[in-house]
């Protein structure tokens, strides 16, 4: 009796399986893609050391090997509290360069991506799926209103790169008043508040405020001169001359004739300008 059914079971599971093969190559075919992420790889915030600090001295302790030529890679998450009172400004830079020179990391990184990608469209090539979702991220990103991807392409090539160290110490130096005062809103950034007024933005950590900083330089109306001469000076081997650069923060302060000056005043007190030449230190901690 077995063997009488034998060829019909056989048949029965071979008749199944070819079935069941159809219908998950269909249900393969069918499924929606899965969104492709195309944010570009970024040092985890594990493999950079947070710290906080209670006293300027304990600060001071911490960044005791500073050197511009390999700073450290010490991220403090905000100045200590009595630090208004001892105000030390060569602490208050060492505090807050290697924000901004990771933030210049971040930015050339992008860059290399989004020169690949220009390229491509200058020579009317196509872009692959993941290379058009990266533009379109980064059109969004930095509010780029062109119309179209040649004009899109120019526009962001000019709004995504490294800002000058010097300028960002100059102008927070200028804010603080050495780090005496507003030491949550290094940059004085306005914005408009949760009560409709046009007020200073304060920032929970030094890194959030580093972050709006750099985003304000490569998007903000304020700074379009800014990096118009960025621009210019890029193809020259001394790319980010923080001190030329000056005359393009006019829109800044349109109301405030003087505020260039005070900002090349801050440069020659402090002696800033070397700091275009900083680099974190190689490795990882």
């Amino acid at each position: 009796m077995l063997k009488v059914y034998m060829p019909v079971v056989l048949g029965v599971l071979f008749f199944w399986g070819i079935l069941e093969t159809a219908l998950y190559f269909y249900q393969k075919e069918t499924q929606p893609v899965p969104s492709v992420s195309v944010q570009l790889e970024e040092r985890p915030s594990s493999e950079r050391v947070f710290v906080q600090v209670k006293t300027t001295e304990e600060l001071a302790e911490k960044l005791k090997n500073f050197d511009r030529l390999a700073v450290p890679r010490i991220y403090i998450e905000n100045f200590p509290g009595d630090f208004s009172w001892n105000a030390d400004p060569a602490l208050f830079v060492k505090a807050l360069l290697p924000y901004i020179l990771y933030q210049n990391e971040q930015l050339e990184a992008e860059r290399k991506e989004l020169f690949k990608i220009s390229t491509k469209i200058f020579n009317n090539q196509p872009l692959t799926e993941q290379e058009q979702s990266f533009f379109n991220a980064l059109v969004t990103k930095y509010e780029v209103f062109e119309v179209g991807p040649l004009s899109q392409a120019h526009e962001l090539l000019q709004r995504v790169d490294k800002v000058s160290p010097s300028l960002a110490m100059a102008q927070a130096l200028d804010t603080t008043q050495g780090g005496k005062i507003n030491l949550d809103a290094p940059f004085g950034i306005y914005k408009w508040n949760e009560k409709g007024l046009y007020d200073r933005e304060r920032y929970p950590t030094l890194e959030k405020a580093v972050e709006e900083y750099v985003s304000q330089l490569n998007k903000a109306e304020s700074y379009y001169r800014w990096r118009g001469l960025r621009t210019i000076h890029r193809p020259t081997k001394y790319a980010l001359p923080g001190r030329v650069f000056l005359k393009g923060l006019a829109p800044y302060e349109p109301d405030n004739p003087d505020y260039i000056e005070r900002i090349r005043g801050v440069y020659n007190q402090y002696l800033l300008d070397n700091l275009d030449f900083a680099k974190l230190e190689e490795g990882e901690n």
